[in-house]
């Protein structure tokens, strides 16, 4: 039987969706077919099954490649899935398959995002064709995943599909909220999750709520520094990496996040499951998941102060007005169930 290798930087699942994703479709897999998942820096995997990590703090330390060129020659077999997720992590797995073309693996390949260092530069242009090229199937996440491939590839339109990232639908029925005057973020702090301009905006809201923010990286420091200079430090929780996320998203009131790209977003869909009104920046990826503007949610341009001042104002201002966008948003949130993510991956699996 051939056995399914989901391999990914880290699988440290404070660094982001993919983790995440990856770490259910290995558990969904793993119940009735052979599977291994790998990670090619140290992680902590918490009991997954068939699971695996590299020693290595950086993906780019070298010796990641030349381990991983071990593992292809004792542990992959002819015919196996080899199912791989972000860069460097790509690049390995497609200098492998030229090594190992004799083992007539199938090759796939996750992007998870709109947007890399490497985009719009020449050097990068030739080196992602290098390593989209070299897979059978590349799946894209959302609709904007999709369009910045081919916008930049005309030539993978017929090997790209779309299977948008799902999530456990934890809440069965729409939460009625208290007004506990709680807005909440979710998310990397990271300077593409653009946490500087949510705490430059709040700063100018002259009212009685708190901002929780969940999240760890490198950003921290100085986002605390910030909220020190603007004299909202009292108003800006900054909770860390929170295990129970499903608790904190049913205590608050407004969900919100400026990203700067994304290649989908699921810390908004997990708000959104909860019945939360969210406030999030209309970028690709990102804005696919409010089909309705002003009823299941709300984009803003992150540049657009007065009017996310205005939108946080009127939901915490009016607990009916919250009920309403959430109700609308767990409808749409129940599109996004991870069990037809899971499903889409083991039939491409399967072919």
């Amino acid at each position: 039987m051939k056995t399914i290798h989901n391999i990914i930087n880290d699988f440290n699942l404070e660094n982001g969706g993919a983790q995440k994703i990856v770490r259910l479709l290995h558990l969904e897999v793993n119940k009735n077919r052979n599977a291994k998942l790998l990670s090619i820096t140290k992680s902590n995997f918490k009991d997954v099954e068939n699971s695996h990590s590299f020693s290595f703090k950086s993906p780019y330390d070298l010796r990641c490649f030349f381990k991983l060129f071990y593992y292809f020659k004792n542990e992959v077999k002819n015919k196996d899935v080899i199912h791989a997720h972000l860069f460097p992590c790509s690049l390995y797995v497609s200098l492998l398959k030229k090594i190992f073309s004799h083992k007539e693996c199938k090759y796939i390949f996750t992007e998870h995002s709109t947007n890399n260092r490497r985009k719009g530069k020449l050097w990068g242009k030739i080196l992602n064709y290098f390593i989209y090229k070299s897979f059978h199937k590349i799946i894209a996440i959302s609709e904007g995943v999709l369009n910045s491939l081919v916008n930049e590839h005309h030539n993978l339109k017929n090997k790209v599909e779309i299977i948008y990232n799902g999530i456990p639908l934890l809440f069965k029925k729409p939460i009625k909220r208290n007004n506990n005057r709680i807005i909440v973020s979710v998310g990397r702090l990271h300077q593409l999750k653009n946490y500087e301009k949510t705490i430059k905006t709040i700063s100018e809201i002259d009212e009685d709520f708190q901002l929780y923010v969940a999240g760890e990286g490198q950003e921290k420091d100085r986002l605390i520094d910030l909220a020190k200079d603007l004299k909202v430090i009292n108003k800006v929780k900054f909770l860390g990496f929170v295990d129970d996320i499903p608790k904190l998203l049913k205590e608050a009131n407004i969900f919100i996040i400026m990203s700067e790209w994304e290649g989908f977003g699921l810390s908004a869909l997990e708000a959104m499951n909860a019945s939360l009104p969210c406030i999030i920046s209309d970028v690709e990826g990102l804005n696919e998941l409010i089909a309705i503007n002003n009823k299941q949610g709300f984009l803003v341009n992150s540049n657009e102060k007065e009017k996310i001042i205005f939108l946080i104002k009127s939901l915490l201002n009016d607990i009916n007005l919250c009920n309403q966008i959430g109700k609308s948003a767990f409808t749409r949130a129940k599109k996004f169930d991870i069990k037809m993510t899971l499903e889409k991956y083991i039939e491409i699996y399967d072919e």
